[in-house]
């Protein structure tokens, strides 16, 4: 039987043949040796693929219900990411197929592989000399303790854990030929994915062999067993594990084959490409066109071809090969046609084996160089920017081979003359200096969060029409809108900033290319994103003015007995040292700063205060009772910094989004959010701010809005205009008493009068505190006056309400406070009706926590 036969009967192939180099016709024989080791070999009668159609729910559920009214099987693996099917074990196929959600089925299948090993002190093959990989600064950097910056999965016959020669991360590794994909396992006991992984990412360590990208951290997805076969539906699990973890790997290398152009492969692959991972693939052995074999035919991948070469160089002066092959020209075995994007050297390459090194030749060989070069090229940009990657390398590439191949299509050599140096980390000499450069090296964890964009592009805000109905969206729906975000900007100048999961269907654009964006049909709306700024006019007086040291828990509350309320504030973060300050650090993110789609757009753990706005505001909010400095309306409540204003106080409004998305994330958690900034336009109101606040509303969250300092109607001022919040006035008091009798030295508004700078107008709630107050900074206590300052009196308020409940009902919260209020001030004119004034009398004691004394 020959391959061609066995690949009609929909085998998989791994396309690598080894041979000695010390026997130019070894080659040969092991295409023998492959040809009749698997005449006895069939697709499993009892095994199927069943893909199921576009948008099929509960993938688990249906699979179970389908099976059951079968006569007889039952379920194997269920693919939800990179393919919505599962695997069936049973002979009813006609029930199977009978089914309404069922869009196809195909009888699992085969692969097969043979490889030996030897062993040698290093050099460097003459694979990574003939694309140039050698002659670049990084691989002179490389070294046992300096390493590529990547993460490559290989999905093949398992990886070597013990090689010296290996970086593998046995944690994340995995192995999917038992019928499930079990995590920690995938050592190989056959040989062809450790020398696969060996071209790729080889330690340069004074020994054996230095791969493309020296030292990146390999994944080992086996999907082949050790005979050398291996079922269809191992390498779509092997596919989906991958897709799972997509932020956090880099390549794919898969140097199998199967006939025909399976669809199931492609949608998978497709999929995963969109979640930023990069595929390397074999074209063939059957030197025939490469459209006819998967993976090689999918959209979504670079299909190699293999490049015979004997001597590192260009030129043909070299002898042949071990197979055979002439130097310089397409090896006779490889694959060829339109679907073939590269070339890479495939012919008796020397790489790492179980063991030792071995020469294996075949278009297995090929495609981890490429691999390798895709690995060096996200190692220095972690965006998931696929589609530049591929032109990026194809581009860089050189014609300097023969091509024989019987189609009119030559496709470029892989040369790393053109790409830019990998990002090396570890402890690594500086070639220019001489110095030692430590960075820190997190193995096996999302290295994308440290991608930083690099910004003052044209900035959108991209709303998507939304896919659920439901209020709270899943995971899987989150990473939906991830995937769509890429796959929209992919082909266009521009990249995916922030990707909103919870307070709105959509993204952040960065680009000039608005045209294309809004004539997507998954487009709802497009607006310019917009700077925001601090509520704040320049320094700062109000808990007596609202009553609260009346209460009997503020004459309770000390250093140990605590609000029972969180509060969220929005603004240019907290200062987490404060003594004054109970900061939830855990909780505390900082959604600053311009991030890619791959990364979150909040960063846990951080959020301190670089202005010291965010800190005054939570001073006011809830400052410890504890004898020093300054105490909150609800003193000691627990407090998460949210900083989504950078250090001068600005921020952008897709910034504001990303915030209340975390708040809308962790609403159970949270009671209160406090936004003291906004954006005054006229005539203008964010109306996909106020849907995101609206959001976290209908969570359960409370929220204090600063009017705004413009001596102007507040319904122009977001998010002030917006009705889920209590927008909040500010009051001039200077002595924290009514009457209008005060003097102050801070302002010259007159006492007890609303502020000459606040906002006014029915999108007014309420008026508090704000001019000239007294709360914490970094470091110590300021007085701030503005709108700012008022808003916070308002949710410490609400806070104290919060901590005596035990819903979550934010509408009655709001009518309390509001209906508590008295009129005891001076209106101004622009005023359409008097708002209340903050007063805590009327409201009920806050419920303390820790250790609290009875007053």
């Amino acid at each position: 039987m020959t391959i061609r036969l066995i690949l009609s009967l929909t085998v998989l192939l791994i396309i690598g043949i080894c041979a000695q180099k010390e026997n130019e016709q070894a080659s040969g024989r092991a295409l023998q040796q492959f040809s009749t080791s698997t005449s006895d070999m069939d697709p499993s009668p009892d095994v199927w693929i069943v893909e199921l159609k576009a948008g099929t729910t509960s993938v688990s559920s249906v699979a179970s219900d389908m099976v059951a009214s079968a006569s007889n099987g039952k379920v194997g693996f269920v693919f939800q990411q990179a393919l919505q099917g599962f695997v069936y074990h049973g002979s009813d196929i006609d029930a199977i197929k009978a089914d309404p959600n069922v869009k196809s089925v195909t009888r699992d299948g085969l692969s097969y592989i043979v490889g030996t090993s030897t062993t040698m002190s290093q050099k460097v093959p003459s694979g990574i000399q003939r694309i140039f990989a050698d002659t670049k600064t990084y691989m002179r950097q490389a070294s046992s303790t300096c390493r590529c910056d990547a993460v490559v999965a290989v999905l093949d016959t398992g990886v070597s854990f013990s090689h010296p020669d290996l970086l593998v991360n046995q944690q994340m590794s995995v192995d999917c030929t038992s019928g499930t994909c079990v995590q920690g396992f995938g050592d190989d006991d056959n040989g062809h994915g450790s020398h696969v992984a060996g071209t790729i990412a080889a330690i340069s360590n004074a020994q054996g062999v230095i791969g493309v990208c020296p030292g990146a951290e390999i994944w080992s997805v086996k999907v082949i067993g050790s005979a050398g076969w291996g079922y269809n539906s191992w390498i779509l699990a092997g596919i989906e594990y991958i897709r799972t973890y997509a932020s956090r790997v880099d390549v794919i290398n898969m140097s199998i084959a199967g006939d025909g152009c399976d669809s199931n492969y492609c949608a998978a692959i497709a999929r995963t490409k969109r979640a930023g991972v990069a595929f390397a693939v074999a074209a063939g052995n059957d030197n025939s066109q490469a459209s006819s074999v998967t993976p090689a035919c999918c959209a979504g991948v670079l299909a190699v071809s293999a490049l015979s070469d004997s001597d590192g160089e260009a030129g043909g002066a070299g002898g042949n090969t071990c197979t055979g092959n002439k130097d310089d020209m397409i090896a006779s075995f490889s694959n060829y046609g339109s679907a073939v994007d590269m070339a890479a050297p495939g012919d008796c390459i020397l790489s790492t084996v179980p063991g030792g090194y071995a020469y294996y030749s075949g278009t297995s060989m090929a495609s981890p160089h490429v691999a390798g070069a895709l690995a060096v090229i996200a190692s220095n940009n972690h965006n998931g920017r696929v589609n530049r990657h591929y032109r990026k390398l194809k581009a860089a590439g050189n014609y300097n081979f023969i091509d024989k191949s019987v189609d009119t299509f030559k496709e470029p050599l892989l040369d790393m003359t053109r790409i830019r140096d990998a990002h090396m980390i570890g402890s690594c000499s500086s070639l220019l200096a001489g110095a030692v450069i430590q960075e820190d090296v997190d193995f096996g964890s999302d290295r994308r969060l440290q991608q930083q964009d690099d910004g003052d592009e044209d900035r959108w805000i991209v709303e998507l029409y939304p896919q659920q109905q439901n209020f709270l969206r899943t995971a899987a729906e989150a990473m939906d809108t991830t995937s769509q975000a890429i796959e929209m900007t992919e082909e266009i100048d521009g990249h995916v900033g922030l990707v909103f999961e919870q307070v709105l269907d959509g993204f952040v654009y960065h680009g000039k290319d608005i045209d294309s964006i809004e004539a997507n049909p998954n487009v709802k709306s497009v607006r310019r994103d917009y700077k925001i700024e601090a509520s704040v006019q320049t320094v700062p007086t109000g808990i007596k003015r609202v009553y609260a040291d009346t209460k009997n828990y503020t004459r309770a509350a000390s250093s140990r007995c605590f609000c029972d309320a969180v509060v969220a504030i929005l603004d240019t973060g907290v200062d987490f040292s404060h003594p004054d300050l109970r900061v939830n650090k855990v909780k505390s993110v900082d959604c600053s700063g311009n991030r890619r789609s791959t990364q979150p757009a909040c960063i846990l753990g951080r959020g301190d205060d670089d202005n010291g706005h965010g800190t005054h505001v939570a001073g006011t909010a809830g400052a410890i009772a504890n004898r020093v400095g300054v105490i909150g309306v609800c003193p000691g409540a627990e407090i998460w910094s949210i900083k989504m204003l950078d250090s001068s106080g600005s921020g952008y409004s897709s910034w504001a989004l990303a915030a209340l998305d975390y708040v809308a994330q962790n609403a159970a958690a949270i009671d209160v959010a406090n936004l003291s900034w906004g954006y005054y336009k006229e005539g203008f109101c964010d109306d996909l701010l106020c849907r995101g606040m609206a959001r976290v509303k209908k969570a359960g969250v409370a929220m204090a809005v600063a009017a705004g300092n413009y001596n102007s109607p507040a319904q122009n001022q977001s998010p002030a205009c917006c009705s889920a919040g209590l927008a909040v006035a500010s009051l001039s008091d200077a002595d924290g008493t009514p009457g209008g009798q005060g003097t102050s030295s801070c302002k010259t508004y007159p006492d007890d009068t609303i502020a000459g700078s606040s906002n006014y107008g029915d999108a007014v709630d309420i008026v508090a505190p704000g001019d000239c107050i007294l709360s914490t900074v970094p470091g110590g206590y300021a007085v701030y006056s503005g709108t700012s300052m008022a808003s916070p009196h308002v949710a410490g308020a609400l806070a104290v309400v919060a901590s005596t409940r035990n819903n979550k009902r934010v509408n009655p919260l709001y009518r309390k406070v509001k209906r508590a209020g008295n009129f005891d001030y001076s209106d101004k004119p622009p005023f359409f009706r008097k708002k209340p004034l903050l007063d805590l009398r009327k409201l009920p004691d806050a419920n303390m926590i820790g250790r609290c004394r009875r007053k």
